[in-house]
């Protein structure tokens, strides 16, 4: 009977480091691409505008306010009084990368259908102090009560809130509202469930790349910049506190950004009667794709609520 021997390459030193090697470069560039990813997600571009964006709001026609974050950061905004006293106001919240631009369509037909409005920067966004953001964790999230606080103050304790966010700032509403029993209601548009699952499907839709590589070190890297562990950012765990105050979540079924099936673990979380809108189209394009119908949504939701 004849005999087979399979040829194997000898363990030699020349091999083994020739292995090591390669295991080094491939650890250096996941790395190096980790940090990279990291440093952009906390150093947004602070001039950045929606796509197609033109300025419907002139600065003179509204009052420019600045107001403290807790730990010092000054936060610019526009400020629209409510038409008349006891008017309901929203306070909106942009999303990351984007700025109080990001809601200069909808300020003017939520206007003229008689609410107030204060839209401003996060920081680290826009004209707003901070160096860096934190992708709706506890920094974004004190900004907002910052800014709820400060409408509160300047038009009573009593007024009638609702917070209106989109993408991270829906992330950072859910959070807000869940911790703040006299809020109305709430808006959010393409919000995300928790962070980690943002980065998994970033990787995977727009990179191609195997996220369960780059959690772990994009996360630590998320934390040496800025203190917040990303896996710490879950709004779905409060939303159950939401009920059964209003909410109407607004969520794109092609969503490029945000795994539409978020908007589906954010509704199971807050229960039975939550409203929500399953438009086509990518990452909050409600809006450009079906500017009708979002306005007569939101304004529809918002007289059942103030009702």
């Amino acid at each position: 009977m004849a005999t087979f021997v399979q040829n194997r390459p000898a363990l030699t030193p020349g091999l083994i480091g020739a292995v090591a090697g390669a295991g080094t470069i491939a650890a250096l560039g996941v790395g190096a691409l980790s940090a990279l990813t990291a440093w952009r997600i906390v150093r947004p571009n602070r001039a950045s505008r929606p796509h197609g964006w033109k300025p419907r709001i002139d600065p003179a026609d509204v009052e420019v306010v600045t107001f403290a974050s807790l730990g010092g950061p000054l936060l610019h905004g526009w400020l629209l009084a409510p038409p008349k006293p006891g008017a309901p106001m929203v306070v909106c919240f942009h999303g990351f990368s984007m700025n109080r631009h990001e809601f200069e369509d909808v300020v003017p037909w939520l206007r003229e259908a008689g609410y107030g409005c204060l839209i401003f920067d996060f920081r680290g966004h826009g004209e707003s102090e901070g160096d860096f953001t934190t992708v709706a964790a506890a920094h974004e999230v004190e900004d907002a009560r910052a800014a709820i606080a400060f409408v509160r103050n300047r038009f009573g304790a009593d007024l009638p809130l609702a917070v209106y966010g989109i993408s991270m700032g829906g992330a950072v509403a859910i959070q807000v509202v869940a911790s703040d029993p006299d809020v109305r209601a709430i808006i959010t548009d393409c919000a995300f469930a928790a962070l980690p699952r943002v980065l998994d499907h970033a990787f995977e839709a727009w990179m191609n790349l195997p996220p369960v590589i780059f959690r772990r070190p994009v996360s630590e890297f998320a934390r040496l910049f800025t203190g917040i562990h990303v896996d710490e950012v879950r709004p779905v765990d409060t939303a159950h506190a939401i009920s059964p105050r209003p909410y109407l979540l607004i969520h794109n079924t092609e969503d490029r950004f945000v795994d539409p099936e978020d908007a589906g673990l954010i509704a199971a979380a807050y229960g039975p009667g939550i409203e929500v809108w399953r438009p086509t189209g990518d990452h909050v394009q409600s809006r450009a794709n079906h500017p009708e119908e979002y306005r007569e949504r939101v304004l529809g939701f918002l007289s059942r609520a103030f009702s």
